[in-house]
């Protein structure tokens, strides 16, 4: 179908649902049917020129990807840092750095039987269990008074 027939039939039909939404209104006037048939058509043609141009780009996608070249695909190098830079040693394991760092024996670094005991005791920044009363009305006022006197001044209180 041509581009502006669609066009066409989309405004038809909006015009066309738009009266008959406007029959169905019990006592409508005809200025209500023509007014809904306007509004309604115009809304058909903008939904024909949106579907239009959907349809145009999608042809235009096509045809680029059936003109394009398919790309060629190096194969991809399982570790590119040792193929990039030959001269730079693997990772040690980090058992081994990790006995570099605190100089001592990798035998005595990070053993199976150790656990770890934290010295830095443990906190929360939410604490349900402690309850702190609301302020007063009075205490609120006071703080009140002391950032309005620090913003206007202290003679206009």
């Amino acid at each position: 179908m041509d581009d502006d027939a669609l066009i066409v039939v989309f405004t038809v039909s909006g015009a066309a649902l738009g009266s008959l939404f406007a029959f169905v209104i019990p006592g409508a006037t005809p200025e209500l049917i023509v007014t809904s048939a306007t509004v309604y058509g115009g809304l058909g043609a903008l939904v024909g020129g949106g579907s239009v141009a959907l349809s145009k780009s999608r042809r235009k996608r096509d045809n680029a990807r059936s003109t394009r070249r398919p790309a060629v695909h190096k194969p991809v190098q399982q570790n590119r840092r040792a193929a990039a830079h030959p001269n730079v040693p693997t990772p040690q394991p980090f058992r081994k750095r990790l006995a570099k760092f605190t100089d001592q024996d990798e035998s005595e670094v990070m053993t199976e039987t150790d656990s770890f005991k934290s010295r830095m005791p443990f906190w929360s920044a939410v604490d349900f269990l402690i309850h702190v009363p609301p302020k007063s009305a009075q205490v609120i006022r006071a703080c009140l008074v002391a950032i309005r006197r620090a913003v206007r001044g202290n003679g206009n209180t």
